[in-house]
């Protein structure tokens, strides 16, 4: 499997200098190339948003499967090759937070005339993977208009769940590529931590000091 690891950067803080390292490590050992991308998406609301553009030029190139990971993730020093099936969309159920899961079915609700589908799961965009076959259908959900609203996370789960209701086939993600510091159960090993929240620069600088 030939994978295209994909990060976005900008600004520079503390956190973001101490997390980097870890994931160019992991690249590096397995022979992933990275892209390293910025704040330059001016047609977009947020940054976050530049995941489509990833994605575009991922199908541009020749790689079978793209892989994103959030500025905010520590990557284990022993982290292996990235054991996913190499078909399909990959992305973690998020642990349950009513501003997340709760508040994105009200935003779907009010934003579009055609309503979520019973069951349908909120997941997280922090890290995530997806085959050629599977950029292309969500990209054919990724449509304007484009509203910032948690970032980009709930149009991400807006397009995830149609995609997936148009065919897309989706795996989820194992909890150890993308296991969150909020969570009360810890597994290990646990090979990408999500370090996210309002306090992430003081846990980061506790886990890489």
């Amino acid at each position: 499997m030939k994978l295209s690891a994909n990060t976005l950067r900008f600004g520079n803080p503390d956190w973001m200098r101490k997390c980097a390292p870890t994931l160019e490590a992991w690249c590096q050992r397995h022979g992933y190339p990275l892209r390293v991308w910025g704040d330059e998406f001016p047609q977009y609301p947020c940054p976050k948003f530049g995941e489509i553009e990833m994605l575009r030029e991922f199908l541009q190139g020749d790689s079978d499967m793209f892989l994103y990971v959030d500025a905010d993730v520590i990557v284990h020093k022993d982290a292996p090759e990235l054991d996913i099936v190499a078909t399909g969309f990959h992305a973690a159920t998020d642990d349950w937070h009513s501003t997340h899961t709760e508040q994105w079915r009200v935003w779907c609700d009010e934003t579009y005339t055609n309503r979520l589908q019973n069951g349908a799961i909120y997941h997280n965009a922090g890290v995530w993977a997806c085959d050629r076959e599977s950029a292309q259908r969500f990209l054919a959900q990724a449509q304007p208009p484009f509203i910032e609203r948690l970032m980009e996370e709930f149009q991400w789960n807006w397009w995830l769940v149609n995609a997936v209701r148009e065919g897309m086939e989706f795996h989820t993600l194992p909890d150890k590529w993308n296991h969150s510091n909020k969570s009360e159960v810890r597994t290990f090993p646990v090979w990408f931590l999500h370090v996210w929240g309002s306090e992430k620069h003081d846990e980061i600088n506790e886990l890489l000091p």
